[in-house]
């Protein structure tokens, strides 16, 4: 519980008179929310999907990364779940996975991923300028020759 107090003074011209009135609230504070956000490079790229399974396994992904790198690991037990709860078979997990890392909305192979900070991110939003600040300048030294 937090308690806010409110202060309200009030001035008689008449009398002079100042008059303070305190009321003090009890308040309850919700705690963090869980979410994502969703950039217009995200939004494109979703429209452009046109199997089921690829939007649900890229939401899925969304909700578990890491808060602040977007990291998600993904296990033998975890894939077991994501089928379940996702209703898909192995085998549309696999290509789906196959198919957001070719169109860069997801990187990462063998159930270690990354969501696309610049489509998708969990977190505070300096830290994601700052890992993508980090991630051009590796894609400038590797497209300048510079490995």
């Amino acid at each position: 519980m937090t308690r806010l107090q409110h202060i309200e003074e009030s001035f008689s011209v008449e009398t002079g008179e100042v008059t303070t009135v305190k009321k003090t609230f009890a308040a309850k504070v919700k705690t963090k929310q869980d979410f994502f956000m969703v950039f217009l490079n995200g939004l494109n790229s979703i429209c452009e999907l046109t199997r089921p399974s690829d939007i649900k396994v890229l939401v899925y992904m969304c909700s578990k990364a890491e808060y602040n790198t977007g990291k998600v690991r993904i296990t033998s037990e975890d894939r077991a779940t994501i089928i379940d709860k996702l209703n898909i078979c192995k085998q549309s997990l696999t290509n789906s996975l196959t198919r957001l890392v070719s169109v860069g909305l997801v990187s990462g192979s063998r159930g270690s991923y990354e969501v696309n900070p610049q489509a998708f991110w969990k977190g505070e939003t300096n830290e994601r300028e700052r890992i993508l600040k980090a991630k051009s300048v590796s894609l400038l030294i590797e497209a300048g020759g510079l490995k």
